[in-house]
């Protein structure tokens, strides 16, 4: 198969993707507040569909990093004004409960995990996550964390994209003009912040020369914390630590250290947890609400194969992000229809016994994936090879 037929099928389900999370979120959110939420819907999907048409075919050239900045600041302040107008109370979830739940837990000298109250849910993320929201505690308002992490993103775009601004604003106005990322924001998750550290961690492992023991201590450093966000984290860890394992010059001796920090590292988030209260962490831990995300077992297994496998195959960066997305939007998508399969549509999706949120996590995955991908249909067209800069 040439680069160019790869590269069109991965605008094509990249694409494909995008827009199915799109849709979901908006038949599912919408009629909510919205009269005749058909319509909104259609137009909805009709106007996102033709803004990825218009950037896909637009060079963006007006595009600079001044202006990137200037545009991400804008979108910035946007959300903190919005934040004073929009309760999160109005929204109808508990996202944000989650976070703020475990913190004010934790503060108290309570288990972090335990329920506030029979009523609420057991807070699902490891403990790296919510110790990282602790700034955003603090200001009493758990939606910056959501803007930190859109701000971070916008830096990792500027570095993975380097000299091609209209890349980077692409990436960042299809997040913006995206309704699930919105809901993401406005419900003060930390889904978005997960994907991003996600995308970090995979460009610091494809980008560093793995030739010292700092670097190494990095990596398994970056790894285990990596992996204390959510048990999907393992995902994309997966496919870029296989990738790495296979592209870079680490040896057996380097590869079998960057394992046992990355292990190690993982462990130490969690045992202070089990030794504060044995019991409690037994009855409410990550790992079993984490579990219960998936309808089966063997599902999180097989996507794990899969992973490795997509990482094995992985040349660059861009393929590792492509197959991370991918698997990530898949597996969510597959607990999705076995939930339905197993309970009813109605049950499964409107009375959200699955929370089709876990797919925000794919999405700016599948966003770098598509424009990469978009990027090297041009290259093709106007005669550049394929060991060219920007390649999958």
């Amino acid at each position: 198969m040439t680069q160019q037929r790869r590269a069109i099928i991965a605008v094509a389900v990249s694409t494909a993707a995008i827009l199915s999370v799109n849709a979901l979120f908006a038949f599912k959110y919408l009629p909510r507040w919205l009269p005749h939420p058909l319509i909104f819907i259609t137009g909805y999907l009709i106007a996102f569909t033709a803004f990825q048409f218009f950037c896909a075919r637009s060079s963006c050239s007006f595009s600079t990093r001044k202006r990137i900045w200037l545009i991400t600041a804008a979108m910035a302040v946007f959300w903190i004004v919005a934040f004073r107008y929009i309760a999160v109370e109005y929204l109808r979830v508990d996202r944000w409960l989650m976070a703020t739940g475990w913190l004010d837990n934790f503060f108290s000298g309570q288990h972090p995990y335990t329920p506030l109250s029979a009523e609420n849910n057991v807070p699902g993320p490891f403990p790296v996550l919510f110790l990282l929201a602790i700034p955003f505690y603090w200001l009493h308002e758990i939606g910056y964390f959501s803007i930190a992490g859109f701000l971070f993103l916008a830096f990792l775009l500027v570095r993975i994209f380097k000299d091609m601004p209209g890349a980077v604003m692409f990436c960042l106005m299809s997040l913006f003009f995206s309704l699930p990322f919105q809901w993401e924001v406005f419900t003060r998750s930390t889904l978005f912040v997960n994907a991003v550290l996600m995308v970090g961690v995979a460009h610091y492992y494809y980008q560093c020369k793995w030739t010292n023991r700092h670097q190494l201590l990095i990596g398994g450093l970056m790894g285990g914390l990596l992996l204390s966000t959510r048990s999907i984290a393992v995902i994309p860890f997966a496919v870029s630590l296989i990738m790495v394992l296979r592209t870079k010059p680490l040896g057996r001796n380097r590869s079998f250290f960057l394992l046992a920090i990355t292990a190690v590292v993982f462990i130490l988030t969690l045992l202070p947890l089990y030794l504060w209260h044995p019991a409690e962490f037994c009855r409410y831990n990550p790992i079993l609400v984490q579990n219960l995300v998936l309808p089966a077992w063997w599902l999180g297994g097989i996507f794990l194969l899969c992973a490795c496998v997509a990482g094995w195959f992985s040349r660059t960066f861009f393929a590792g992000i492509a197959w991370s997305g991918i698997l990530l939007f898949l597996i969510v998508m597959c607990s999705f229809i076995m939930t339905i399969f197993r309970l009813d549509f109605t049950r499964a999706f409107f009375e959200s016994r699955f929370d089709i949120s876990y797919f925000i996590i794919s999405l700016p995955l599948l966003i770098i994936a598509q424009q990469q991908a978009i990027l090297m249909v041009r290259m093709q067209k106007n005669g550049k090879h394929a060991n060219d800069p920007v390649v999958f």
